[in-house]
């Protein structure tokens, strides 16, 4: 199951709302995976897999810009996890959402849990207060005991439910399904069986 926007940004609220590292390194990873259309891999390591600062993503990936507006957004490299040896991508993250906001999450996390400059570029993007960059079994985790927490049957979801609720709501949102695809990272069309109906 997708998780949804409203269930996500509750659960966050209720949660993860601490000022605490590690609370606010949740909700900025939850809320960039599900925004940012990101699999469990992308987010962090692969299980099994020794943090690699060429491979996953690092502190140093993350750059906020402006606009010329003054609006705030964030750009982190990415490695997409399925096409192994390609260069990193650039994942672009607006601000300013209702429920969920990337940008303001992600801010959150730099401020309370700070790198010094020298150390961005081998430190994980999402760590845990011991240093250690989370992996797709702590996505998986952390989504199936949100799930819980509302009522929800934590089988039906996992790590992928982020990127299903996060394409669902962008083609609920009007955003055209090429864009989705694009953002999604996905050389098919296969991205279609992760848009899923709704009211």
């Amino acid at each position: 199951f997708g998780v949804r926007t409203q269930d996500l940004a509750r659960a966050l609220r209720r949660y993860c709302a601490g000022s605490s590292p590690a609370a606010s390194m949740v909700a900025a990873a939850l809320t960039t995976a599900f925004c940012g259309l990101l699999r469990g891999a992308e987010v962090g390591r692969p299980d099994g897999v020794a943090f690699d600062p060429l491979l996953h993503v690092t502190r140093d990936d993350l750059t906020f810009r402006q606009r010329p507006d003054g609006t705030l957004y964030a750009v982190i490299m990415v490695r997409v996890a399925k096409r192994p040896g390609a260069p990193k991508l650039p994942l672009i993250l607006g601000g300013g959402g209702t429920l969920l906001d990337p940008v303001t999450a992600l801010r959150r996390m730099v401020e309370l849990d700070p790198v010094p400059a020298a150390a961005r570029a081998t430190t994980p993007l999402f760590r845990w207060p011991n240093g250690a960059a989370i992996c797709t079994s702590d996505v998986r985790a952390l989504v199936k005991g949100l799930m819980a927490k509302l009522g929800l049957d934590p089988r039906r979801f996992g790590a992928h439910s982020l990127r299903i609720g996060g394409a669902t709501a962008a083609l609920a949102a009007g955003i055209p399904p090429q864009l989705i695809r694009m953002m999604g990272r996905w050389s098919s069309d296969i991205y279609e069986i992760y848009c899923r109906m709704s009211e």
